[in-house]
């Protein structure tokens, strides 16, 4: 029960990117999670890719118990910390309803908000393995430090009470702490190049 909201990604130039890795040439693409915040501060998760809802990593011996790269998504993982929502792991995964693959192309998604939420706001954090720049370069640990530049945030102001209001457009506000341990969200510099062109834009269309 709640509010239904499709969410309209339009794709970027930089939505997909091949590398290699030895012999194999890999096709890159973004990991991501969706979630909505009430001005109380209570998360409700809508919608994370499949490879971090459910930990299924290729190429990557994870903990079951434990939440593997998490640099992935750190600042979605401290808010989700501090309400005491617990992390996706192998052995306690995101249910199907709220995970799915990352698509290839521009996309829609659709998703319930909850009716205890009324007014607050909706995130999107967003990462891609391998974009590494003059900023951000390639680390021999690439499985356990940053893959490139850092998760990019966007966000979204709405208000569900307001009925005449049913579109909301998100912006770019800032990029996620260099590991899990930093919960902080940085202003956007001229570090961040190639990330920016992930995503061209994302709406929120309340139906």
């Amino acid at each position: 029960r709640g509010t239904t909201i499709q969410l309209d990604f339009s794709r970027g130039d930089f939505w997909m990117h091949e590398t290699k890795m030895g012999a194999m040439t890999l096709r890159i693409t973004p990991q991501l999670a969706l979630w909505a915040e009430d001005e109380l501060g209570n998360i409700t998760t809508l919608f994370v890719t499949n490879a971090f809802g459910k930990q299924d990593w290729k190429f990557a011996k994870i903990n079951p118990d434990s939440c593997g790269r998490s640099m992935c998504m750190p600042y979605w993982l401290n808010r989700l910390k501090a309400v005491g929502a617990s992390w996706p792991t192998k052995n306690n995964p995101l249910p199907d309803a709220v995970t799915g693959a990352t698509p290839t192309g521009s996309f829609s998604i659709t998703v319930t908000v909850p009716d205890s939420f009324k007014t607050g706001k909706l995130y999107v954090e967003i990462n891609k393995s391998f974009d590494n720049n003059d900023s951000w370069p390639a680390k021999k640990d690439a499985m356990e430090s940053f893959n490139g530049q850092p998760p990019l945030v966007y966000e979204t102001a709405i208000n569900l009470l307001e009925p005449s209001k049913t579109e909301w457009q998100f912006v770019l506000s800032g990029f996620s702490g260099n590991t899990v341990n930093d919960p902080s969200l940085y202003p956007i510099d001229n570090k961040i190049t190639t990330a920016k062109e992930m995503i061209k834009t994302i709406k929120a269309i309340k139906l």
